[in-house]
């Protein structure tokens, strides 16, 4: 029976057989991978190629979409393993590992290295690439992305680098960086740095600094000529490390190649004497005039002198 109007097809599609091998495939319905609690936890892998004469693999965590990407001549079984394990080197042993049912990652060897390792290897169906959502869309944006670097002139080397360096610290649709993410920590980029670099001078992280801004000063100065100048703190680098404004520029200087100008017309002379320590002689008694206190180690040389030229005449008249 030929099922023609459409509510006599909806009311029997689920029981005419005829209806449900001819009928084109209805609307498909995923399901989300469930969400990973932690870094590293299951990771999507699947191969990019040939591309560029060369097979490439990729690998992204679940939880922080952070890729990597190894190069292969080929994608035999061994060169996969050793992939990845020098991918497992530098992170951690994953619990899952997600592909799909390639001839390579289905064969005895690779169900040995998962075991032998503690990883359970999960496989998608047959021709659902949608399974692997996450390793199918990385290989179409790595492609497309390889594509606009190397046209832009950079080697096959130097695009890739580019283009794992810009994927791994872009924020995602969340705001959340993927390097931050698998890490744990914040990253230091160019875009990190040039924030940095325009922030305002905050006086309260160098309040224990010996030295203020604008504080007038004595440098160090190892050019010819008088060895303390004197120069305006421009701003300071830490506790000890300032940035000195001088006639002929700004120097660098520690705080032992400092020293504080009160404003008195103090010569360099006087300065560089300052910083050496002077050891004063103790005061004379009363008791003793300073005349008898210079004399006094003289004549205990010479009485010193007397008794050793006695005990020798005392020897040679005894011999």
């Amino acid at each position: 029976m030929y099922c023609g109007s459409t509510w006599i097809r909806k009311l029997t599609m689920k029981q005419c057989d005829i209806c449900k091998t001819n009928n084109p495939l209805c609307k498909q319905e995923f399901e989300k991978w469930l969400a990973m609690m932690r870094p590293w936890e299951s990771v999507h892998i699947d191969f990019a190629g040939p591309f560029y004469n060369s097979m490439w693999l990729i690998c992204v965590d679940a939880y922080s979409q952070f890729p990597f990407v190894c190069q292969l001549t080929n994608s035999a079984t061994s060169d996969t393993i050793a992939a990845l394990s020098s991918i497992f080197a530098i992170e951690e042993l994953p619990e899952t590992i997600v592909s799909n049912n390639g001839p390579q990652l289905t064969v005895k060897k690779f169900a040995i290295f998962c075991k032998s390792h503690g990883i359970k290897h999960v496989t998608t169906a047959l021709f659902h690439l949608a399974s692997n959502g996450l390793a199918e869309r990385f290989v179409r944006t790595f492609k497309t992305g390889m594509l606009k670097n190397i046209d832009g002139g950079l080697t096959i080397k130097n695009a890739l680098v580019k283009y794992l360096s810009t994927y791994r610290f872009t924020p995602n649709t969340w705001g959340k960086i993927p390097a931050e993410l698998l890490h744990g920590r914040k990253v230091r980029t160019l875009l990190s740095q040039v924030r940095q670099f325009h922030q305002p001078y905050d006086s309260k992280n160098n309040s224990n600094a010996q030295f203020q801004p604008n504080q007038s000063v004595f440098f160090r100065s190892y050019s010819r000529g008088e060895k303390w100048l004197k120069g305006t703190i421009s701003r300071p680098l830490g506790k000890l490390l300032y940035i000195v404004k001088t006639d002929a520029g700004y120097v660098k200087r520690h705080s032992n190649q400092l020293r504080a100008y009160n404003g008195t017309n103090q010569s360099n002379e006087a300065i560089e004497t300052d910083a050496i320590p002077i050891l004063f002689a103790p005061k004379a008694t009363n008791d003793q005039p300073p005349s008898i206190m210079q004399h006094q180690p003289q004549k205990l040389c010479e009485q010193q002198q007397q008794e050793q030229q006695d005990f020798r005449n005392t020897y040679r008249k005894r011999n």
